[in-house]
């Protein structure tokens, strides 16, 4: 290679699947896991378009009060009173993703945001 020249990399590229749903951030799915239901997409963008596999938050009817629980209801496109359970992560493959049900407001994913740094304690920066 001439001096100067850079040579391009193909390791780093992102790589898009096919044949399976991309799922975004903030969109609810339902999806299979340990028997299908509802799981909020928590990866960004970026990493859910260039992983197998995809960080979700499952979704349960059964409603606990803990500071890692969030709460959703009809305004968040769910058909029942279901909470997001930030201390249950899992990464799911996109294969199991089954259909697309609704989307959270930017409002709703920073309680989800919120809960989550409570799950893993993490001091949350504010923005300088």
């Amino acid at each position: 290679m001439p001096a100067g020249r850079a040579q391009a990399s193909t390791v780093c590229r992102p790589r898009t699947l096919t044949g399976s749903p991309t799922p975004r951030r903030g969109e609810i799915w339902l999806a299979e896991l340990d028997k299908p239901r509802p799981a909020i997409v928590m990866h960004r963008d970026f990493a859910g378009r260039s992983l197998g596999a995809i960080l979700v938050a499952p979704l349960t009817t059964t409603i606990r009060d803990i500071p890692t629980a969030v709460r959703l209801g009809a305004a968040d496109g769910v058909d029942r009173d279901c909470v997001a359970m930030l201390d249950a992560l899992t990464l799911l493959r996109r294969e199991r993703f089954l259909r697309r049900i609704g989307l959270l407001s930017s409002e709703r994913m920073t309680e989800l945001c919120d809960a989550l740094a409570i799950a893993v304690a993490c001091d949350r920066l504010m923005p300088r």
